[in-house]
């Protein structure tokens, strides 16, 4: 039993020791390279970006009050309701979307009771066309689950369009300070 004792014992400062070594070096390697910190959504407080709606080549107006403010992390005002402010990082297209009294999807958009669906899905409306999502100049058809960064524009369109009718309408987003002047590249 004596003989125990004088092992624990060394076991302990063998454990100690390396414990000290492990976490020493730790903290030299993070002294010469700390971590590289990108201004990345997920830790930027506040910024904005721009999207708009048309359907069948009407802009839709989001310029009443039941779309303003609805959310503190991710809204729009009445000044230019264009124009998101993101509050928080990590935030999505839909997660926006969702704020608002409206209804998208990948495949069909509701606004005012109304609902316009790609051709091939099951909910077509009387009118034909397609739903089109364009995200910063490039045709994005999963840009509901893409992270919203600053300076964004995104162009949400229903209908039957031309590239020159979508790069028309792609062209009256606001462009915002952050953002450097995407041009439309469509797939003929």
């Amino acid at each position: 039993m004596r003989h125990k004792y004088p092992y624990i014992i060394l076991l302990f400062i063998v454990l100690i020791s390396v414990y000290l070594v492990l976490f020493s070096n730790k903290a030299n390697v993070l002294q010469n390279n700390p971590p590289q910190v990108s201004p990345t959504p997920s830790n930027v407080s506040s910024y904005t970006a721009s999207f708009l709606i048309f359907i069948n080549g009407i802009q839709q107006p989001f310029n009443s009050p039941t779309y303003f403010s609805l959310s503190p992390d991710i809204y729009i005002e009445g000044k230019n309701p264009a124009i998101i402010h993101v509050e928080k990082g990590n935030v999505v297209w839909s997660d926006f979307f969702s704020t608002l009294p409206m209804g998208i999807s990948e495949t069909c958009l509701t606004l005012s009771s109304r609902t316009f669906c790609n051709e091939d899905d099951d909910l077509v409306t009387s009118t034909s066309g397609k739903l089109v999502f364009i995200l910063n100049g490039k045709e994005n058809p999963k840009a509901l689950n893409t992270p919203i960064n600053p300076g964004d524009k995104l162009l949400i369109t229903y209908g039957n369009l031309t590239s020159q009718q979508l790069q028309s309408q792609y062209n009256l987003i606001p462009e915002m300070v952050t953002s450097e002047s995407a041009q439309l590249e469509l797939e003929e």
